[in-house]
């Protein structure tokens, strides 16, 4: 990876959180844009969005503790999810049936939900 980034901060509608957006170069000309969530007062880690290889294709506040992210995993070897992060319930929720993720695993939530995704792509 490289050692240029990229850091954008978009602040929640009344500043309590901001979204930290890095990009960084995955492979030669690839990028991949992270994204965390910090409090804005103490710049507290509130929840990393994936690890270094999950893309932010997009991100909305729709009040000052919930955002929805777009989201899809580098290489982009399957389709994205979205999912609405929840900074009061402490959850993210990939709508429909799936389960409220406790944002302490949600790096690991997506890990599983790629691997599951990536499994049914390769079936005849």
């Amino acid at each position: 990876m490289s050692t240029t980034d990229d850091t954008r901060r978009q602040p929640s509608p009344n500043g309590t959180h901001v979204l930290v957006l890095t990009a960084h170069e995955a492979m030669n000309s690839q990028w991949v844009v992270a994204g965390t969530v910090i409090r804005a007062r103490d710049q507290a880690l509130r929840v990393e969005i994936g690890e270094w290889n999950w893309h932010v294709d997009s991100a909305t506040w729709l009040a000052d503790d919930r955002l929805r992210v777009a989201l899809r995993r580098f290489p982009g070897d399957v389709a994205g999810l979205s999912l609405t992060i929840d900074l009061a319930q402490g959850t993210a929720h990939a709508g429909g049936d799936a389960d409220h993720i406790p944002l302490d695993m949600l790096s690991e939530w997506l890990e599983r939900w790629y691997l599951a995704e990536r499994a049914k792509a390769q079936r005849p």
